[in-house]
């Protein structure tokens, strides 16, 4: 089930999975709308236009809040236990 459609439910137990995966892909963000001008600019075959280069910095900003504000609304349905699941970068010794 998505996060969004458990807004709002609740569950004995609830993974999230992968939470240390990057919010945007290595590009930065795919899309920018501003309704004001009547825009939608959208990254293709890895180029982007300049509005979507101008606007890279607040449309990833604004992609971390609505992360933050989805692992929130998901670590909040867990009725028993929460399991969080992420991969570390550091080595560790093997058995320990």
């Amino acid at each position: 089930m998505t996060v969004h459609k458990a807004k709002g439910l609740e569950f004995p137990i609830v993974i999230l999975a992968d939470m240390t995966a990057k919010l945007t892909g290595p590009q930065g963000p795919d899309r920018v709308c501003d309704t004001d001008r009547k825009l939608c600019a959208q990254r293709l075959l890895w180029c982007a236009p300049w509005e979507l280069l101008d606007a890279a910095d607040a449309e990833a900003k604004a992609d971390e809040e609505e992360a933050l504000r989805l692992a929130y609304v998901a670590a909040t349905r867990a009725r028993d236990l929460l399991v969080v699941a992420v991969v570390g970068e550091d080595e560790r010794p093997a058995g320990g």
